[in-house]
């Protein structure tokens, strides 16, 4: 099981829904970009905290509560500042 299929199964999707997994790994790239934009090091990008940043932010995205993602108090925001 890869990290997409987790991230839906997660999510309460099925891993055989291919136009779910799509979004889902278009959500994961945007996380995967704004970690890096915020100048998180690649190597931490696989770290149980960078799962938790893709996870929390295609959860978001696919519900469409995506404007509170990078407030200065959200979840994201300070596990991004744990992994600097």
């Amino acid at each position: 099981m890869d990290e997409y299929d987790k991230i839906l199964y997660d999510l309460g999707y099925y891993a055989s829904d291919p136009l779910k997994k799509e979004q889902i790994k278009r959500y994961v790239s945007e996380a995967e970009e704004f970690m890096y934009e915020a100048g998180v090091p690649k190597c931490k990008v696989t770290s149980r905290r960078a799962y938790a940043v893709k996870s929390l932010w295609a959860d978001a995205r696919d519900k469409g509560t995506a404007l509170h993602l990078v407030s200065k108090d959200s979840m994201i925001v300070h596990l991004i500042a744990q992994m600097k």
